[in-house]
């Protein structure tokens, strides 16, 4: 079971479930698993087609302050972001 943040990134979550609904993923290695962070698959021969559906995305990890997510922050320091904390249950920064 995975964890997906809509709010955040609605493209790559729309790709993930499309890629499950086609079973993409049934037999494939999962090569790097990091708790509450991410998780790797392979498919070292590349004979998997992209199912209908899924599409290439660029990045939208961003979310504006008050979109209707939570942002909890944290006291702690960040040398990339001005603040950290939590959006949504989601770690943030």
């Amino acid at each position: 079971m995975i964890e997906l943040a809509p709010q955040v990134a609605p493209l790559h979550v729309a790709n993930i479930k499309a890629l499950a609904r086609a079973h993409y993923f049934d037999g494939l290695a999962i090569v790097r698993v990091q708790d509450n962070y991410v998780v790797q698959w392979a498919d070292p021969d590349h004979r998997r087609p992209i199912p209908a559906g899924v599409h290439p995305v660029a990045a939208e990890f961003t979310a504006a302050k008050g979109a209707g997510a939570r942002f909890q922050p944290l006291p702690d320091k960040d040398l990339y972001a001005s603040e950290v904390g939590f959006l949504d249950g989601f770690r943030a920064a």
